[in-house]
């Protein structure tokens, strides 16, 4: 009964999500083999042939067969039965099943590897995009949940951006590690076949070769790194969804939503709940509990092939790159949606008297006075007014225009904005900079993730055209 729970219910699975990659690895083996002398033409070719017979039919003739001892095994025996011993069983020459599964992983990789980053270019496009049209619409920014300095939404779009687009890079360092092939380390030591593995890694679309038997079965944490990534990727997005949460409800107003980011009550007509970014906020700390899961499933293990390591640990970063992909196409979603209230976003400003630190540095620049005699001003004339702005404002220019011999005009705050020229903050130059160097990482991400994913969609290619051209010979 155990095995029947650990392999007879896996078969369709496997064939759906290792088996692929498994046909191109054998595949490669044996071009490899052939070319190095260790297999005979004719057998080469006759495997090669059944493989491909195989493959195209999708892997029918593997259905309904006794599978007792994994998938793997089971199709390694039908190849044997299928064309005897001697040239079914040639497969596992110089190789083991413990260096094929290290590969697998790293190719089934791939495909959602490239949808993440899709993923995740497509929302700073979005970003960037909303930055650009929102540059000069006011609002206030929040510390300590509460409003603390005027700046605007393009301002604190190009925040987020620049933090997802920092975890996107992190991420795309990866593929350095993607690109190192772990065939030929066997079972952990290594085999004494004098095996060409540059060249099946290249037909693989890897760029190195094995160095270490013992580090290429035993190590996943390229895995594990990745997991860190997207667990890291996923509390920024859910810090960005708290936000967006909060400036969502009725006491901030601060954005119009369409019906199709919002979801209804069942028995509350006046509800318009912006859902979506609840479920940012859950994935976010479901994507955190896949990497415990995988570091608890790898701890204290031995330093080699295991299957609590190697495999079991394994099975969180599928959940995980679902869920960050969801909850980034949800954000995205939502950026590119949501339109800005800007008269509630600027009476926040105001009422929140976000201008006061610019006012305490006017007093500081006009009456030459340290900052903290003026933030004591400043601060008492806020009191004082207990919230009124009309009053406060009335006190400050009668204060600052008291003390000068040439009046000045009352401060006005989108100027106020235009002059945070300096730290990143959200004047003009300052905002169109951010903009420009925001695109050109954009711009870099997508360079580069090009020619990551090229490489292992023409190795598809050249691994087709080797076969061809060594079958037609």
């Amino acid at each position: 009964m155990i095995l029947k729970h650990l392999f007879n219910n896996t078969l369709r699975e496997y064939i759906s999500s290792e088996l692929d990659y498994l046909i191109k690895i054998d595949q490669a083996h044996l071009l490899m083999l052939n070319k190095q002398g260790i297999i005979v033409t004719e057998k080469a070719k006759s495997i090669l042939m059944e493989l491909i017979s195989l493959s195209h039919n999708n892997f029918q003739a593997l259905e309904n067969r006794k599978n007792t001892r994994g998938a793997f095994i089971l199709y390694e025996d039908f190849l044997i039965e299928k064309l005897g011993a001697e040239f079914g069983g040639v497969l596992q020459t110089g190789r083991s099943r413990n260096d094929l599964k290290a590969t697998i992983i790293l190719m089934r990789l791939r495909p959602e590897y490239y949808k993440l980053l899709n993923s995740c270019t497509h929302l700073l496009q979005t970003i960037g995009k909303k930055a650009a049209l929102y540059k000069k619409v006011i609002m206030p920014v929040y510390t300590n949940y509460q409003a603390a300095m005027p700046i605007t939404y393009g301002h604190y779009l190009l925040g987020i951006g620049f933090a997802i687009e920092r975890d996107c890079k992190k991420i795309l360092q990866l593929s350095d590690e993607l690109n190192v092939c772990p065939l030929g380390a066997s079972a952990a030591g290594g085999t004494s076949f004098n095996l060409d593995c540059i060249y099946t890694a290249r037909l693989l679309g890897f760029e190195k070769a094995v160095q270490n038997s013992i580090d290429a079965v035993a190590s996943r944490d390229t895995i594990l790194t990745l997991l860190s990534f997207l667990s890291i990727s996923g509390c920024t997005l859910s810090r960005i969804a708290s936000d967006f949460l909060i400036w969502s409800t009725n006491e901030f107003g601060f954005f119009q939503l369409p019906d199709e980011i919002v979801g209804s009550s069942s028995v509350m007509p006046n509800k318009r709940n912006p859902f979506i970014l609840e479920h940012i906020q859950g994935k976010g700390s479901k994507i955190a509990g896949y990497l415990m899961e995988a570091l608890s499933a790898s701890n204290k293990t031995i330093f080699s092939n295991s299957i609590s390591s190697g495999t079991e640990a394994m099975n969180s970063v599928w959940n995980a790159l679902n869920e960050m992909i969801a909850a980034i196409e949800l954000l995205d979603l939502f950026i590119e949606k949501a339109t800005p209230v800007k008269e509630r976003m600027y009476e926040s400003v105001k009422s929140g008297f976000t201008f006061a630190t610019e006012f305490a540095n006017q007093l500081v620049r006009k009456l030459q006075i340290s900052f903290r005699h003026a933030h004591h001003i400043v601060g008492s004339m806020i009191t004082d007014s207990e919230g009124n702005f009309s009053i406060f404002m009335k006190q400050y220019s009668e204060y600052i225009n008291s003390h000068l011999s040439q009046p000045i005009n009352d401060p006005d705050i989108a100027d106020i904005v235009r002059k945070t020229e300096y730290g990143g903050g959200p004047g003009d130059k300052s905002i169109e900079k951010q903009i420009k160097e925001f695109n050109q990482g954009l711009k870099a991400i997508k360079r580069q993730k090009s020619i990551v994913y090229k490489k292992w969609i023409e190795s598809n290619t050249t691994l087709t055209n080797e076969i061809k051209v060594f079958l037609t010979a």
